[in-house]
């Protein structure tokens, strides 16, 4: 189920992403599953880093394509040729790279966005948006071998897989479906997606 609520989120993020405190409870949720996903690696001796280092590909290339798209409007308007190359890439510009060329690419565009933060607020993309494109990528890096830069060292003290499940759950029932109740009327589409995803029972 937490599983199939991110997936949900990363596929509709456009809905929700203008809202900062929504992007902060996503990033919460994102950490909290990272470091269940950690500790389940550690104990099952790396089993699965395969499948979760392409599910992180497909959310960074999604989110990646979208900000290089606006930031190419942007460049556009501004005649601004040098900026309209250095972001342009596609989604399957980045499924297809080599997972050590995703990092730099990604992050080179993260700078450009970073330059261009108040254009790009009036296209709803905030700067917690950024950052979770960032976070994604630094637990990307950290699954072939990089360094990780963690966002918030919040749940660094959870030392057991039942204790971040939990976590977790708060984070769902208090922040995330209480924030899903704005949408109930004027998005009733996704919002009924999002309690369909929430009820899913993840393998």
């Amino acid at each position: 189920m937490f599983l199939s609520t991110q997936s949900f989120l990363d596929a509709n993020a456009t809905v929700w992403n203008g809202m900062p405190r929504m992007v902060n409870y996503k990033n919460m949720f994102d950490e909290i599953i990272s470091r269940i996903q950690a500790k389940s690696e550690s104990t099952r001796q790396g089993v699965g880093v395969t499948q979760q280092k392409e599910q992180l590909k497909e959310a960074i290339a999604t989110k990646a394509s979208m900000l290089s798209g606006i930031l190419q409007i942007i460049a556009a308007e501004q005649n601004n040729n040098d900026l309209a190359s250095a972001v342009k890439m596609t989604k399957s510009d980045l499924t297809l790279s080599k997972e050590a060329d995703i990092g730099a690419a990604v992050k080179n565009l993260i700078a450009k966005a970073n330059e261009n933060t108040a254009t790009l607020a009036e296209f709803g993309i905030t700067p917690e948006v950024i950052t979770e494109l960032t976070t994604r990528v630094d637990d990307f890096n950290a699954l072939i071998g990089k360094p990780r830069t963690i966002l918030s060292q919040k749940y660094s003290a959870l030392s057991n897989i039942e204790e971040l499940f939990g976590e977790g759950n708060r984070v769902l029932k208090l922040n995330l479906d209480n924030s899903m109740l704005i949408f109930r009327e004027s998005q009733t589409e996704f919002y009924q997606g999002y309690q369909n995803a929430r009820k899913i029972i993840d393998n």
